[in-house]
């Protein structure tokens, strides 16, 4: 009997031995989850930082493809106005453009100016003229004939 109660005795030792390894085990991982837990909070907030920073850099690159647009569209006008002959040549003789102040006046006795605008624009003057610049000089496809003997000025529409 006494060596059952010895066994018991080491038995409940053993026991109590692995109770406080488990209890050390329950601290160590709740340390991990308190850890884990600041670790969350703080991917939390730089998420919500990276989506804020995200969203301004959308914006940012809208205003960026709209400013390229615009400025696309300047080329453009640059290049009608400044080689008129190499883009009309085929098709009027004597190509030159006509700035559009020059002849608005003109344009405007002769003319309802509103055919020539935008209703929906979105400028403060109301309107924006479809009619970027005017080129002047007779078709090349009329016959000799037929020919008008006054160059007559073409719309020309160089919008991006």
């Amino acid at each position: 009997m006494r060596e059952d109660f010895s066994e018991l005795r080491q038995i409940v030792t053993e026991l109590a031995q692995a109770q406080r390894r488990t209890e050390q085990h329950i601290e160590a991982l709740v340390e991990a989850q308190r850890r884990t837990e600041q670790r969350l909070e703080h991917l939390e907030v730089v998420v919500e930082t990276l989506v804020e920073q995200v969203r301004i850099l959308t914006q940012a690159q809208q205003r960026t493809v709209d400013t390229v647009g615009s400025l696309k569209g300047r080329i453009l006008e640059w290049a009608y106005r400044g080689k008129a002959v190499a883009y009309f040549g085929r098709l009027l003789r004597r190509t030159r453009v006509v700035a559009f102040e020059t002849i608005e006046q003109t344009l405007e006795s002769r003319l309802c100016l509103q055919s020539w605008t935008r209703e929906t624009s979105r400028e403060p003057d109301g309107g924006r003229l479809c009619c970027d610049r005017l080129a002047t000089g007779p078709f090349r496809l009329w016959p000799a004939n037929k020919r008008p003997s006054e160059p007559k000025l073409r719309p020309v529409c160089t919008r991006w």
